[in-house]
């Protein structure tokens, strides 16, 4: 028996899978990220996770992801011609 806050798993096609809350982890730039407590559909059958939507892209836009980081070009290095003709004067050059 099913009700309507159930639906087919679409992994194991056996199971139903239910709202519960579960812990959201996942690694971000080489950091653990946990979020307790999120809404996660669960299969009664294989245990397979599935966690909603809305909420993994709130918490994605809290530590944004997607949203690339605009970045300037750099200028090329400034470079002064040496004037060599006139080195005589100046400190720890040699002709």
């Amino acid at each position: 028996m099913t009700d309507r806050l159930s639906y087919p798993c679409p992994y194991c096609q056996i199971g139903y899978c239910h709202p519960e809350e579960a812990t959201y982890t996942r690694l971000h730039h080489d950091r653990v990220i946990s979020v307790p407590n999120m809404l996660a559909w669960t299969c009664d059958i294989c245990f397979t996770q599935e966690f909603d939507q809305d909420a993994v892209q709130q918490v994605e836009r809290l530590l944004g992801i997607g949203q690339w980081p605009i970045i300037q070009p750099r200028s090329a290095p400034r470079s002064t011609a040496l004037d060599v003709s006139n080195t005589k004067n100046m400190p720890g050059l040699k002709p």
